[in-house]
């Protein structure tokens, strides 16, 4: 879905996507990354900045997602960037509370 949403949609669906679906169908990948992301184990011990790695990659791939897509004029709704700066905040708080010393 992330990489090639219109043939993953085409397979499923069997009919196209306009700009929106695709922005839809990759921030879709992005979750499912995420979600494997946080329930990944590690030789049968819980990894435990798994959850936060998942918020983390879902944020931040959501917000060069919005962006992306918003500085090429392909979207243009008047929530686009405040949700892409939202974000991409959330995704960078979520990578200081990875990084900092525990």
């Amino acid at each position: 879905m992330l990489v090639a949403p219109l043939f993953v949609i085409g397979l499923l669906l069997g009919d196209g996507l306009g700009s929106t679906g695709v922005v839809l169908a990759r921030i879709l990948g992005i979750g499912l990354l995420s979600v494997g992301l946080a329930g990944w184990e590690s030789q049968g011990q819980v990894v435990h900045l798994a959850p936060q790695a998942g918020l983390c990659i879902y944020n931040v791939g959501t917000a060069i997602v919005l962006a992306v897509f918003g500085a090429y004029g392909e979207m243009n709704g008047i929530l686009l960037w405040p949700a892409a700066v939202l974000h991409g905040l959330i995704g960078a708080m979520m990578l200081w509370v990875i990084l900092a010393p525990s």
